[in-house]
């Protein structure tokens, strides 16, 4: 629901073993496609970790999706009453403001902290949004926020524990020695990630949005979060970047397999997209299970040793 209820700080009980936790989180691309065409979701997850996957996903039947339809989609994100509700950017702008102002009340933040500034909630959830998919530097929200680092921590900790955002860790191994540390954060639902920026659907889909990339990005995290909950595999969600200026939007980490995930906001992706992925395939060797390039385009291609490129629309198509 509205908290994440092991972190609650006033539980009356443990209820150790008496209980079992399934997070109900905003509805997924592949779920809404499921309930108006009757189609699988989809479970792009288990997927990609069988063996050999790239003819299985080179021959899938992506949706056909424009630049409008992939805005169209970041704006709607998963909440049922925006994705049911009238397609209006009023109707977005209230329920957002509603829906941020209900869950960041008062009565609600006291229940997962003792905070004395409840209205940092919402200013460091506008500072989240406008560094959606980027490394999350606690120092620089302190400064903005003229607060300490200790306390930006512990608000971070709220936003998380009210489903306000989600942290994505850094991944490393002994192979990655030149690795950074921080955390990647988005916006949990990239409905309420436009709401806070100003931004619509149309304004998003123009070609010099400046938002477009980041949050589709985060929208594929939300993407990927979210089916985690049905999926066979038991994976970790993790990013990758490093010294040498090389970064991978997203890990999928299960076992000894890795499978990276690039995000591009472009309809025709080329091998030099995935050039950061071969840097890591070439340097963790069978641990790297396979390297993806989400795209807004149409085509499904292989682009090297264990790499192929694929539309964004692949994650719920089957």
């Amino acid at each position: 629901g509205s908290t994440r209820f092991l972190t609650t700080r006033r539980l009356s009980e443990t209820l150790t073993g008496r209980i079992a936790i399934a997070e109900l989180l905003p509805l997924s691309a592949g779920e809404i496609r499921s309930s108006r065409t009757g189609a699988h979701a989809g479970s792009f997850i288990d997927d990609v970790f069988m063996e050999s996957p790239v003819d299985q996903l080179l021959a899938r039947t992506p949706d056909r999706l424009t630049r409008a339809d992939h805005a169209e989609m970041i704006a709607v994100g998963g909440f049922p009453e925006v994705v049911l509700g009238p397609t209006t950017d009023r109707f977005r702008r209230t329920w957002g403001r509603s829906y941020i102002e209900t869950v960041t009340a008062l009565t609600n933040v006291e229940q997962v902290a003792e905070i004395r500034r409840p209205a940092l909630v919402g200013d460091l959830l506008r500072q989240m949004a406008a560094r959606s998919a980027q490394e999350i530097v606690v120092s620089d929200l302190a400064r903005e926020l003229r607060i300490d680092e200790g306390t930006v921590r512990t608000y971070l900790d709220i936003l998380e524990t009210l489903y306000l955002i989600r942290m994505v860790p850094a991944w490393s191994t002994s192979h990655t020695n030149r690795a950074k540390k921080r955390s990647v954060g988005h916006v949990l639902d990239t409905s309420l990630a436009c709401f806070i920026l100003g931004v619509t659907s149309k304004q998003l889909a123009s070609v010099d949005s400046r938002w477009f990339g980041p949050l589709l990005e985060s929208f594929v995290v939300g993407e990927l979060v979210k089916q985690l909950g049905w999926s066979e595999t038991d994976a970790r969600i993790l990013q990758y970047r490093d010294r040498d200026q090389r970064e991978v939007d997203i890990l999928l980490e299960q076992g000894n397999k890795v499978v990276a995930i690039e995000v591009k906001a472009t309809a025709t992706p080329t091998v030099s997209h995935a050039r950061h992925m071969a840097a890591i395939r070439d340097r963790v060797g069978t641990l790297f299970h396979l390297g993806i390039v989400l795209h807004t385009g149409s085509s499904a291609v292989s682009i090297g040793d264990r790499l192929v490129a694929l539309p964004v629309s692949a994650l719920w198509s089957v």
